[in-house]
């Protein structure tokens, strides 16, 4: 019975580029770097800073490009501020919500830093709903054995968008869910163990989960 979901934030709850885009659109010109098209950006989410803005922009200077990315975690910040709950994917909200009605914990495990992390679940007004937030380190596989540690692997699943989301969750042994409402690319689909292109997707399938696992009980009462 799947009593433990682990989340990815960006890119599989929160549709961030929403912020990223505009804020590196306006400080690009501030430290003489070219604009990106949106695509390119969010083929890149997922990436921990500050590689993340390395790997964007590869040919320059790795001072400036450290100068840039401070720029835009200042601006990306304020942007999902003022976007509030909009930052989520559709849906999102809805499904924490009727999963935590279910007795389900909620965790978070994102390699995005503190800050980062505290804005968009305090803009979009779901921190209340998470058990555990474990976030700003570069390797995920090391924050899913921490949480995982607290019971049973086949009471875990982790959801994400990326392929190092599905490596933590199989370095662990627990299933590896893709957010196909997210951001998982076709190419990487087939690497999960199951793909929902809902989030209310999810949410049937976790009750489906729970319910075969109580009828299986029930039988051998």
């Amino acid at each position: 019975m799947i009593r433990h979901l682990i989340f990815d934030l960006d890119g599989t709850l929160a549709d961030t580029v929403l912020a990223t885009v505009p804020a590196m659109a306006k400080a690009a010109p501030r430290h003489g770097l070219p604009p990106l098209p949106a695509e390119a950006v969010r083929r890149a989410v997922g990436i921990a800073n500050p590689v993340f803005y390395h790997a964007l922009y590869p040919a320059i200077d790795p001072a400036r490009v450290r100068a840039f990315g401070e720029d835009v975690d200042r601006l990306e910040e304020a942007c999902i501020r003022r976007l509030g709950e909009g930052v989520l994917f559709p849906g999102v909200r809805a499904l924490l919500e009727a999963l935590a009605a279910m007795g389900v914990m909620l965790h978070i495990a994102s390699t995005g830093s503190p800050a980062h992390v505290d804005a968009v679940l305090c803009s979009a007004g779901i921190l209340p709903l998470f058990d555990d937030v474990c976030c700003g380190e570069p390797a995920k596989e090391a924050m899913v054995r921490r949480l995982v540690g607290k019971g049973e692997p086949q009471a875990w699943a982790m959801v994400g968008d990326h392929q190092k989301d599905r490596d933590a969750a199989h370095a662990n042994g627990i299933l590896a869910l893709g957010a196909g409402f997210g951001y998982v690319p076709i190419a990487e689909r087939a690497q999960f163990d199951r793909v929902f292109d809902t989030p209310s997707a999810l949410v049937l399938w976790v009750v489906r989960q729970r319910g075969a696992a109580a009828g299986a009980g029930k039988a051998h009462v």
